[in-house]
């Protein structure tokens, strides 16, 4: 059952009935990060200049599915809705000729995620049930802007915008920015001092006028787990590396030798191997899904608000001198897409006809008109 709040947002944050100048500064996560990465990198490529990217009729795979788990997300936490209707419904309202590749594969990825987490996972674990309105509506997917001021004149610089994949609370009704993540890896050891974090809950307390404790950070391992191998000399397979689970494997055992073999399960064969999947797990992760609880305390988010005016500052003071200097790494072959671009400018070599190929990103694709009436009547 959801906690029932009074969510009613104050005037001077309210997204649709701003009172913001529009010629008033945007950035996003993303702009402030990029800045930080490579400043000539932001101007190509952040919203708040040039806005470049390379265009493509397909869509990219990774952002494509991570789109579509977090609107299964959405809709099953927020509307309780079937999720695998939902993300067929997702997958539908794509064309085919703008769908990813490899979007079958992605599809079946999506159903056995999907599965493990709505049937196994989360039914074993303390329920966070997302936040709702004084009026029963849900809080997800909530778009937000919250003005970034200099430090020093309390000036409004810029406007920062984002969205929230959802507010929850915990058993003591305190409340929780929710972040949904779909990774090949699980990485937690940058939580501490992760930027998006500290931003969205610093976000979350100016919007609401409430307090927050931090992010609930849901990570959700692009794979799900399978039924043990069985070996050509009976039984199970006892590898380590294979994708199962506690759960899963204590079931194939069932399967293979109660049900099939019609004979009891020889546990002093297992007990190690079972031992080892459940020590695997804990009430907030296991191998296929795990969530944090990142904390942030006043004094961290004062820190990042006097960190994101003086970031801000000097990003505008760039936008006047026009000039945006390189940081270049050995990272610049696979996450920059202006490498070559960016060598010709140094080089004195035709930069742009190398950008030529680059487009000013135009407003997405709207999938969410093809979706069945049901969603957008729910997201009125």
């Amino acid at each position: 059952m959801s906690t029932i709040l009074d969510f009613r947002i104050a005037a001077k944050a309210q997204h649709k009935k701003t009172k913001y100048p529009l010629d008033i500064p945007r950035v996003h996560t993303s702009d402030l990060n990029a800045d930080r990465r490579c400043r000539r990198k932001a101007y190509l490529g952040s919203y708040m200049w040039q806005n470049l990217a390379r265009e493509s009729e397909r869509q990219n795979d990774k952002l494509w599915f991570g789109s579509g788990m977090h609107f299964v997300m959405e809709y099953y936490h927020g509307y309780d809705m079937d999720p695998q209707y939902v993300y067929d419904s997702y997958q539908k309202a794509w064309p085919e000729p703008k769908r990813p590749d490899n979007w079958e594969d992605l599809a079946e990825l999506a159903a056995g995620m999907i599965h493990y987490y709505t049937t196994i996972w989360l039914p074993g674990r303390e329920f966070f049930p997302i936040a709702r309105k004084s009026d029963g509506t849900p809080m997800v997917e909530i778009k937000f802007e919250v003005p970034i001021k200099h430090p020093i004149t309390g000036e409004i610089l810029a406007i920062y915008e984002g969205q929230f994949d959802g507010i929850v609370t915990d058993t003591h009704s305190r409340l929780w920015v929710l972040e949904y993540k779909t990774a090949k890896q699980f990485i937690k050891g940058h939580l501490d001092m992760d930027f998006q974090m500290t931003a969205y809950t610093w976000a979350a307390k100016h919007m609401y006028e409430k307090d927050f404790e931090g992010c609930l950070y849901v990570q959700m391992h692009k794979s799900f787990p399978k039924d043990p191998l069985v070996l050509k000399t009976g039984g199970l397979s006892l590898n380590k590396n294979q994708r199962t689970s506690y759960r899963r494997y204590s079931a194939a055992l069932k399967t293979y030798y109660e049900e099939r073999l019609g004979t009891k399960i020889p546990m002093e064969r297992y007990h190690e191997y079972l031992e080892y999947l459940k020590e695997e797990e804990t009430p907030d992760a296991d191998k296929f899904v795990r969530r944090d609880f990142v904390y942030r305390n006043e004094t961290e988010l004062a820190s990042w608000e006097e960190q994101a005016g003086y970031q801000v500052l000097e990003m505008l003071s760039r936008t006047t001198s026009g000039y945006f200097f390189p940081n270049p790494t050995r990272d610049c072959s696979w996450d920059c897409d202006f490498q070559t671009a960016c060598l010709a400018m140094n080089d004195g070599s035709d930069y742009e006809q190398m950008l030529g190929e680059f487009k000013q990103r135009k407003d997405r694709y709207d999938w969410q008109a093809n979706l069945p009436e049901k969603f957008r009547e729910l997201a009125a």
